[in-house]
């Protein structure tokens, strides 16, 4: 059986689309637990025309809705369902045939497609790296969350024996509890969409920053030593080791030592357009910025074609006070990345000191967050 767990709040708007969603599965050996994390609105109404359990809770946040969805739940396998997307009626069925076929599998994760309220279809967001590796999938997760939309994804149920989801955060839930799941137990991509996840003025996320920070200290709070030997037990290769700790560190805000590193690579002829783009970005957080300038010329040396380089270039000349080059490389970062908000945002405040540089290298879909 699979316990399909829907955490509300105050959902009445789209609660009805997602618990039908959930009934319509073509696989049929399941069962639908609504948490009602303490809504005011018309959401216990709307379940209660359907089939499924429904529980009540006073308003504690989605963690321990989820927590307390899983601690009543019968099956063998939990997915999560957030109350304002979908499934497609293949959803469970295709993730139970991967746990059929690797009885190590601890998490199933898929493709999702982005929705706005009114239905209409957006983006896919996909998994832009594939790791089966458990070591690999850890430590690159360190760096940034390989999960396309974690409510997405079905757990084996003995997996929460170990790892529930962080009571005590309000933000970056879904990392820490990805990090965690990811230490102990083994992940699959199914490279299909199987879920409609909506974006809405509701959750268009003015709490992105917040987001960020929190994920900054939980990967803070491993400590630099176990970063690097998480980094050193994975399958990547020597330069992609070293690489991928300078982007941890960079995350985590140690800009010197990842300076140094970088140019030791760059001095040993190792150097990419990747490497100079983030020792551009430590040059930069170190306000060297002639040196910065002169590592993200030499990035786009090697590939014109990177809208974050270009972004970040145009963001010195800007404090340099070179405008009419910061302007150009603004308008080239957004000819080759037409939602880049970054860019949108520089070029929208040319005239004031206020720049949005790019820390990490773009995904190949944008996901659209408020600026402020």
């Amino acid at each position: 059986m699979v316990s399909i767990i829907i955490p509300v709040y105050n959902g009445e708007k789209f609660i009805a689309k997602a618990v039908k969603s959930a009934i319509n599965q073509t696989y049929r050996d399941i069962e639908i637990i609504v948490i009602d994390d303490g809504s005011t609105d018309n959401t216990k109404e709307i379940v209660k025309q359907y089939d499924v359990k429904y529980i009540y809770q006073n308003n504690s946040g989605p963690s321990i809705a989820r927590n307390n969805g899983i601690k009543i739940s019968k099956g063998e396998y939990i997915a999560f369902l957030d109350a304002d997307d979908i499934y497609m009626t293949n959803k469970i069925e295709r993730q139970i045939q991967e746990f059929e076929k690797d009885n190590e599998l601890g998490i199933v994760y898929n493709a999702v497609r982005i929705i706005d309220e009114n239905d209409n279809l957006g983006n896919v967001l996909s998994a832009e790296l594939v790791l089966d590796n458990k070591d690999d999938f850890y430590a690159y997760s360190l760096f940034r969350q390989i999960i396309p939309c974690p409510p997405s994804i079905m757990v084996k149920k003995s997996c929460f024996k170990k790892v529930l989801y962080p009571s005590n955060l309000i933000n970056a839930e879904d990392y820490f509890f990805t990090l965690e799941m990811a230490k102990r137990f083994k992940f699959k991509y199914i490279d299909e969409i199987l879920y409609l996840y909506r974006r809405h003025d509701m959750n268009l996320t003015n709490k992105h920053l917040l987001q960020v920070e929190t994920e900054i200290d939980i990967v803070k709070s491993i400590g630099k030593k176990e970063i690097k030997e998480i980094i050193n037990k994975s399958n990547f290769s020597k330069k992609e080791k070293d690489i991928l700790y300078i982007k941890v560190l960079m995350k985590i805000r140690d800009y010197i030592e990842a300076e140094e590193f970088l140019e030791n690579i760059i001095s040993n002829k190792n150097s990419d357009a990747n490497a100079l783009f983030y020792l551009g970005n430590c040059k930069y957080k170190l306000n060297k910025f002639e040196e910065a300038k002169n590592s993200f010329k030499n990035a786009l040396n090697i590939d014109e074609n990177l809208a974050e380089v270009h972004n970040n270039l145009g963001c010195v000349y800007k404090l340099l006070n070179v405008h009419d080059l910061a302007i150009d490389h603004l308008k080239k970062a957004l000819s080759i990345r037409p939602k880049y908000m970054d860019a949108a945002f520089n070029i929208e405040s040319i005239n004031d000191n206020n720049v949005k540089v790019t820390e990490r290298e773009l995904r190949k879909t944008l996901t659209n967050y408020r600026l402020k």
